[in-house]
């Protein structure tokens, strides 16, 4: 089962000017579509976007995005409404049926004023979840157990937490955490505080084949 989607990539050349450019992920969710839902590029599917201001440095990196996304202007994958229909209004991992990549520049230029630059764009691929229970030397990871990190009122998400390392040393300093979920940008946590923060009720735990 995937957590997230990355993508490694090499500005060869920095954007000139800088700051006007960027690279957008789009992922294309086919859950609620009936009709014409594969003809490109995609206005019959829920249309998810990430954005990724990486095109101003010279260097390689990956950018690697959570599965979540909805409306909301603040999750991973935002569901602008500026392409594709409506569906659920939630980024259904199971019905990404199709992707776009965009370089994006805006607006603030010169009418026909242009951006340069060069970047190699490869290995898109999904990532696996990440569990691990925290021990006093580090954390062990379960293979085949996942979190549901999406129910409410279960886990605190700690956004910026790039290593799943990190992730485990905030449970470890917490005396109350158990177990830790490390994927993409995000490290979530039980949330409360005490021993009940321990117990998560069963509906959170799913088993991938």
């Amino acid at each position: 089962r995937a957590a997230a989607v990355s993508l490694d990539y090499e500005v060869l050349a920095p954007a000139v000017p800088a700051g006007r450019a960027h690279l957008r992920l789009i992922l294309l969710d086919g859950s609620d579509c009936t009709d014409r839902c594969d003809e490109y590029p995609g206005q019959f599917l829920e249309n998810y976007y990430s954005f990724h201001h990486v095109l101003d440095d010279v260097g390689r990196g990956t950018v690697t995005v959570p599965l979540v996304g909805s409306r909301d202007d603040t999750e991973n994958f935002w569901r602008t409404g500026w392409t594709g229909i409506v569906g659920n209004d939630v980024l259904d991992p199971a019905h990404v049926s199709g992707w776009r990549l965009e370089i994006n520049v805006d607006s603030t230029g010169d009418i026909g004023s242009a951006v340069a630059g060069t970047v190699a764009l490869k290995n898109l691929r999904i990532e696996p979840f990440q569990l691990g229970a925290s021990t006093e030397s580090g954390c062990v990871p379960v293979p085949g157990l996942m979190l549901n990190t999406s129910l409410p009122g279960l886990f605190a998400r700690e956004e910026f937490v790039v290593k799943s390392a990190a992730c485990c040393a905030m449970c470890a300093e917490d005396d109350a955490c158990a177990f830790a979920v490390s994927y993409g940008t995000d490290c979530f946590l039980p949330s409360g505080s005490g021993p009940d923060a321990q117990l998560v009720p069963e509906v959170a735990y799913l088993v991938s084949p």
